[in-house]
């Protein structure tokens, strides 16, 4: 059975255009365990693993300046707004308050809280009060006007890049050129049983001098980054939802890290080969240029040539068939 049309309410954005390729690259570490299962579910299962924003490296991520527009529809428990401006409401508003923390405590918007306790006369001062709280409850935690609401918690994302040669993102991403680079085609993809990802949660980043401030009704502010992140070349998904993992099947190749340990490699090729998932290694160019080539050589063609699998059309081959196996797009 097809997922409900209404899954489609989990996610933000309307907007169906899309200005990427559709070759879509994630870099993951394997310097733990728990980050090596991700890679694995990726290539067995078919899924992504997308994480809260306050987990990120760049402070301004998942957030937007708090302002009174924004103020209204920012995520949050009944008990937190209790916590921000208990002090601000009368006795009839404090009874609706509790009234719909015992029946549902679950994270709605401050806009609803508000729509639902005070009366419409009083509810742009509701607002006003609610932002004053907030701005004092932050200020007296960090001393700063806040710029991430950490209390949207539903808010997930999934960052891909537009290009798998970037040193800095294997440096970064995939500990020291350690990890692995995901490789997905996503041009077309569809909302379906084998995918829960519609494709207008999916665009790409926009890079700018301006940090974002009010602009978060269609939630482009997780879309808005600094100019200096720009090498990222950055494609997300964003998504409002309570757990973390989407099925994304789209997946076509991994690309092993230029030092990634053997051990991890063995197993890696391996479970690629299982799941019909194409496997290279990057390498660093020695014709005095900074590139990395993808090219399967050595034991990785080796277990190709072994289970006997039909070779791509890209494939340029040596006389040894073992030494150089060369694929992709790109010209090596």
């Amino acid at each position: 059975m097809l997922i409900s049309p209404n899954i489609s309410d989990r996610y933000f954005l309307s907007d169906k255009e899309h200005t990427y390729s559709g070759w879509l690259y994630k870099y993951m570490s394997t310097s733990d365990d728990e980050k090596i299962v991700y890679i694995k579910q990726a290539i067995t299962d078919k899924t992504i693993y997308l994480s809260h924003p306050s987990s990120f490296n760049d402070p301004f991520d998942g957030g937007v300046t708090i302002t009174m527009k924004s103020i209204g529809i920012l995520v949050c428990s009944p008990s937190l707004f209790n916590k921000l401006a208990g002090a601000f409401l009368d006795k009839m508003e404090h009874e609706k308050l509790a009234q719909l923390i015992k029946n549902n405590d679950m994270p709605i918007a401050i806009s609803d809280i508000i729509e639902r306790i005070a009366e419409p006369e009083k509810r742009t001062q509701m607002n006003s009060r609610v932002y004053m709280a907030f701005q004092m409850n932050e200020y007296t935690c960090t001393g700063k006007q806040p710029t991430r609401p950490h209390f949207d918690s539903k808010l997930k994302i999934f960052c891909f890049s537009q290009t798998r040669e970037s040193f800095p993102m294997w440096a970064h991403y995939a500990n020291n050129h350690q990890g692995v680079c995901l490789e997905y085609y996503a041009k077309d993809i569809m909302l379906t049983e084998l995918c829960d990802v519609p494709n207008y949660a999916l665009l790409p980043v926009v890079y700018t001098d301006k940090f974002a401030t009010d602009d978060i009704e269609n939630d482009m502010a997780n879309f808005s980054k600094s100019n200096q992140w720009s090498y990222e070349e950055e494609v997300r998904i964003v998504c409002q939802m309570e757990g973390n993992v989407l099925k994304f099947p789209y997946l076509k190749s991994v690309n092993l890290g230029a030092n990634m340990p053997k051990e991890i490699k063995a197993e890696l090729v391996e479970l690629c080969l299982d799941n019909g998932v194409d496997v290279n290694c990057a390498e660093t160019s020695t014709d005095g240029n900074y590139a990395l080539s993808f090219v399967r050589r050595g034991d990785i063609l080796k277990k190709y040539l072994d289970r006997g699998l039909k070779q791509s059309i890209n494939t340029t081959i040596d006389s040894s068939l073992i030494t150089t196996y060369r694929i992709g797009s790109i010209d090596i």
